[in-house]
């Protein structure tokens, strides 16, 4: 199994998406990890960077109420406003600690992608550029 770390700017924390798309385009059988600091980050300030959260539906896998509620959690990154062009969105699980495991992944490169149909081959990391 190969082993992947990624960065992204604390300026910029977005760029997830653009390197899960490019990862995943050329390895689908990645597993895929944000650290939990860029996803709170993506949550709490998400309009700074054109990303929002989004009640679509969950994966019956991890689906553990019935009211579509609980779960993953959906991020989507839009061409601006919460109403515009959606260009990639994903779903993210908190099931061990640190880091949010990526569960679906949608984008124009990136068709379906859901983390327990794909495989492991690769693992990604994905965590915040160290401060120099």
């Amino acid at each position: 199994m190969k082993i992947k770390q990624a960065f992204v700017t604390r300026e910029n924390p977005a760029e997830i998406f653009s390197i899960i798309e490019d990862v995943l385009s050329t390895r689908p059988n990645t597993q895929v990890f944000v650290d939990d600091k860029i996803y709170e980050e993506l949550s709490r300030n998400g309009s700074d960077y054109n990303v929002y959260s989004h009640n679509y539906m969950k994966r019956v896998h991890y689906q553990h109420d019935n009211d579509n509620f609980g779960g993953e959690e959906w991020l989507a990154l839009s061409e601006g406003c919460y109403f515009d062009k959606v260009i990639a969105r994903g779903s993210f699980i908190s099931n061990c600690n640190e880091y949010m495991q990526l569960v679906e992944f949608h984008s124009s490169k990136i068709k379906e992608y859901i983390h327990y149909c794909s495989g492991f081959k690769q693992l990604l990391l994905i965590r915040f550029k160290p401060k120099s």
